[in-house]
Order: structure tokens, then C-alpha cells, then sequence
């Protein structure tokens, strides 16, 4: 039987949105139905990027992020783009959905939004020249959730919650201040890169949007469930 070629589909929006929770509950909801997925990525380091991985497609072993200075974390998170799009193109071409959680592409280009907004776009064209040599253009997920927190998106909110899942990094926000800045990035990188499909691989990306608000505890669980689902419905599954 033809193995049959899933979608890779990224959840998007600032740290604290809620990605990580509803891509876990998307991937719970379609295994239960029988269709196999992979979750990629995580808010901290990344688990899905073994060594045996690192080498295979990057050439090189897993460095010791505490070792490396600032400009090689930065050509490493840049790397970290090529793997996990590399990696997702090779596991939804195996037959099984690739959620990402914390998308390492999107990411890189929301950090330089909120360092250095002015200069952002030639950094970004500049990356993505980068990705393009090593892994062409075409591979990008099918489908973008932009992920919103509530109605007015409170930098406040996503920070708390920053805060309160506890395991950060330093590319994290350590203040609402920066949560703002992170928050305003990532609606740069949506306007003026994803929705304007500004590099080929975006062309034919789907994007769409997904309502996390905060709720009373004892509804979590109900809210999330529906929120992926509707996710997934948005997905085609």
C-alpha cells in the first residue's frame, strides 16, 4: 500500500499563546482517530533534535548550548530551522501529521523582529537565503494556527504565562516589556511575511486563526479539545 504524504502543520503566535498545549492536544485528538502524528518542537530545547538527527543533517554533532557564544547560538538556531523542516518533510512523507509547536523558521524571524525591527526584513531575506541553499524552497507547512490568546492579545497574559510553565530560555521574555515586543514581533513576521507570502515556500501555506482565551480551570481541558479540534477541522482532518 502507497504510504500517502501527511501535512506539516505549525502553530504560531508569542510565547505564552498556548501553542504548545493545543499542538499536544491536536496530536492526542488525531491519534485516537488513527492517523499517526509526530510532535516537533518545544518552548525550551528542542527534544526532537538528537545527535544522531544533528549529524545526519547538519553535518555536525549536538553542541552544548552553554559552550556556544552568542553568534553561534544564533547560526545554530538558524540551523535548527533547516533540521526541523528537513525532518518534518521526512516524517509527513512516511505517512504521519507533523504538528510544530514552536516553529524554529518562524521563531528565528520573531526574534530578529523584536531585537532589531528596523533592519528585520534584510535580516530576514537574508535567512531565508540561507534555508533556501541548504533545503530549496519549497518546504514549508501546509498550515499556519495562528494562535491569539485573547481579544486584545494582553502582553500580560502571554508573560504570566511564560512565567508559569517555568522551563525558558534565554531568547524568552523576562518581563511584559519584552512579552510586548515579542508579542508586537510576531505580528510583523505575520503581516509582512507569512499573509504576504513574501518568499516562494509560503505560497501555498493555509493560514488560519484559533482562539486560546483564559478560562476557569476547571473548563481547560473542554476548551483545549475544542480548540484543537477546531484546529484540525481548519487542517483538513
Amino acid at each position: 500500500m502507497e504510504t500517502v504524504q501527511q501535512p506539516i502543520i505549525t502553530f504560531y503566535g508569542p510565547d505564552g499563546s498556548g501553542k504548545s498545549v493545543i499542538a499536544h492536544k491536536a496530536s492526542e485528538i488525531l491519534n485516537e482517530s488513527g492517523q499517526p502524528s509526530f510532535i516537533l518542537g518545544s518552548s525550551d530545547y528542542p527534544n526532537w533534535l538528537t545527535n544522531e538527527v544533528c549529524t545526519r543533517i547538519l553535518g555536525y554533532n549536538l553542541p552544548i548550548l552553554d559552550r556556544l557564544t552568542r553568534s553561534e547560538k544564533t547560526e545554530f538556531y538558524e540551523d535548527l530551522a533547516i533540521a526541523g523542516y528537513l525532518l518534518s518533510s521526512e516524517i509527513s512523507g512516511a505517512g504521519r501529521a507533523v504538528l510544530i509547536d514552536s516553529d524554529p523558521y518562524l521563531k528565528r524571524l520573531i526574534w530578529a523582529a523584536s531585537t532589531n525591527p528596523d533592519s528585520f526584513l534584510e535580516y530576514a531575506d537574508n535567512f531565508e537565503a540561507k534555508v533556501c541553499e541548504a533545503i530549496g524552497s519549497s518546504i514549508f507547512p501546509d498550515f499556519v494556527v495562528v494562535v491569539e490568546t485573547s481579544e486584545n492579545n494582553d502582553s500580560e497574559v502571554t508573560f504570566s504565562r511564560v512565567v508559569q510553565r517555568g522551563v525558558n530560555t534565554e531568547y524568552d521574555p523576562t518581563s511584559v516589556e519584552q512579552s510586548l515586543a515579542i508579542h508586537d514581533a510576531s505580528e510583523l513576521v505575520l503581516n509582512s511575511i507569512v499573509l504576504t507570502r513574501r518568499y516562494p515556500r509560503m505560497e501555498n501555506a493555509s493560514v488560519t486563526t484559533v482562539q486560546n482565551f483564559d478560562i476557569d480551570k476547571a473548563q481547560i481541558d473542554t476548551a483545549l479539545t475544542q480548540c484543537a479540534n477546531q484546529a484540525m477541522r481548519r487542517a483538513g482532518f
